[in-house]
């Protein structure tokens, strides 16, 4: 996608965060939190804010969001990777450990 310099920037940013945690799995929850929890503060703040006020201008913003496919999403992780990767028992000792301790 092509975006604006300062959103270029926001996005480098994060992945600097992301390599600065890497094999961390603690820190790189915390930073999951804490961009779910802008995220939300975004979607649930500002951009409630800038919907349309009747309802004639928001169907045609969300049908026109629509055809675009400009919705933004965030990826979840798939269950079923995860249980896949749960299958290994190493691995399902440490997430175990993490989860309990």
């Amino acid at each position: 996608m092509n975006y604006p310099p300062d959103l270029k920037e926001l996005q480098a940013q994060i992945q600097t965060l992301t390599e600065l945690r890497y094999g961390n799995l603690d820190q790189l929850l915390e930073l999951l939190r804490c961009l779910a929890q802008a995220y939300t503060d975004l979607r649930e703040g500002a951009c409630m804010d800038a919907l349309p006020n009747t309802r004639h201008e928001l169907y045609q913003r969300l049908n026109s969001l629509e055809q675009e496919g400009a919705w933004p999403l965030l990826s979840k992780v798939q269950i079923q990777t995860l249980l896949e990767r749960l299958q290994d028992p190493p691995l399902h000792a440490e997430l175990l450990d993490k989860l309990n301790g």
